[in-house]
């Protein structure tokens, strides 16, 4: 995706683990007005309403900072569902895409993935972490099915 990304001089939206490798994420825009290319939902929605106040607003004025709360608690609270969900996801792909797949997330993660699936107590202490983010999650209203 970055090469994609990278060629029209879209920024990306933050950066890996590792923090030094860029992270691009979808969805993405490129403005040829302006020549202004961003990636991330809500960074998008402000851009758009900055740029084009004539057009019906995205982010409502006065709500930033709870659609900010609203975008960044689940995310953090959801973190370690990835260490249950990262190792397996190459069993559901087809073979060119797993060898992608492994090949990316074991040079972002340092390891292999094998090494990333959680085993004994550390599996016991991350699966209590998540459950407390999920009900913690789920105070904030956001609900899932």
């Amino acid at each position: 995706m970055s090469p994609t990304l990278c060629y029209p001089g879209i920024a990306a939206y933050t950066t890996q683990p590792d923090s030094k490798t860029p992270l691009y994420t979808l969805p993405a825009i490129y403005d040829p007005t302006t020549k202004t290319g961003l990636t991330e939902s809500f960074a998008i929605a402000k851009y758009l309403d900055e740029k084009y106040p004539d057009k019906p607003m995205l982010v409502p004025k006065g709500t930033e900072v709870l659609r900010k709360a609203h975008i960044n608690v689940p995310r953090a609270r959801m973190e370690p569902i990835w260490q249950f969900t990262l190792p397996k996801t190459d069993w559901n792909l087809n073979e060119e895409s797993e060898a992608y797949f492994r090949r990316t997330r074991e040079e972002i993660e340092g390891q292999m993935m094998e090494g990333m699936y959680l085993k004994g107590e550390k599996r016991k202490e991350e699966w209590k972490k998540l459950e407390e983010g999920l009900k913690q999650v789920d105070n904030t209203g956001c609900k899932f099915v």
